[in-house]
């Protein structure tokens, strides 16, 4: 029997979020509160985690970039961190939830 070598289909993550070869971090969760310059999320083990804000912090939403007053409680979303200063969010990525959205309304006629 020989042995195959298969390419490896997922990043190399540490147990911090953090893939090995990149210099920055993700956490995904649901958005408890944004303030001013800190935002609090929890994670899927219901451990609440507070960040500060960076001033050039990026916000996408539906792959669009969007401001952070349009964020709600409750959404899930991906933050990203810097290694180098994980307990900061340079970036926020509003994750897409078919289930939490509300029904699209008919609007035509038979």
């Amino acid at each position: 029997m020989s042995s195959t070598t298969y390419p490896k289909t997922r990043p190399n993550i540490n147990t911090n979020g953090c893939e090995a070869t990149s210099s920055t971090c993700s956490f995904e969760g649901r958005l408890v509160g944004i303030a001013a310059n800190r935002l609090e999320m929890e994670s899927g083990s219901r451990k609440t985690s507070s960040y500060a804000l960076a001033s050039d912090a990026m916000l996408k939403c539906d792959g669009k970039e969007s401001h952070k007053d349009l964020l709600k409680s409750g959404r899930r979303i991906r933050v990203t961190t810097q290694k180098s200063n994980a307990n900061t969010v340079t970036g926020i990525e509003v994750l897409n939830e078919i289930n939490s959205m509300p029904a699209a309304k008919a609007n035509f006629a038979i």
